[in-house]
């Protein structure tokens, strides 16, 4: 087996897929300590939230420090509208004052 496909890892259709995958983290880190030095890439914010979850329930009573985990995806809906059209963040209008 190659070392790139000793570390693919997956979780079956239908298990409960954000319980698994924390689960599954805490036996891949050996050192309860070294968790804040890892990311993990998830496909949206509610899966960043409902992971989250997880690991608070599912880690060491006492705390602990959390992986950093980002979304991929899931770009706010008001922002998403202007970057296909092919806006850019320098290319944003300045805020209106509330007055206006």
């Amino acid at each position: 087996m190659s070392s790139l496909t000793s570390h693919l890892h997956h979780i079956p259709a239908g298990r409960p897929f954000a319980d698994d995958l924390v689960r599954g983290f805490l036996t891949l880190v050996p050192d309860i300590n070294d968790m804040a030095d890892n990311v993990i890439l998830l496909p949206s914010r509610r899966l960043v939230h409902a992971v989250h979850e997880s690991f608070v329930r599912l880690g060491p009573e006492n705390g602990q420090l959390l992986p950093q985990m980002l979304p991929l995806g899931d770009v706010e809906e008001d922002a998403a509208e202007l970057i296909t059209a092919g806006w850019d963040s320098e290319d944003l209008p300045s805020v209106m004052d509330a007055l206006e």
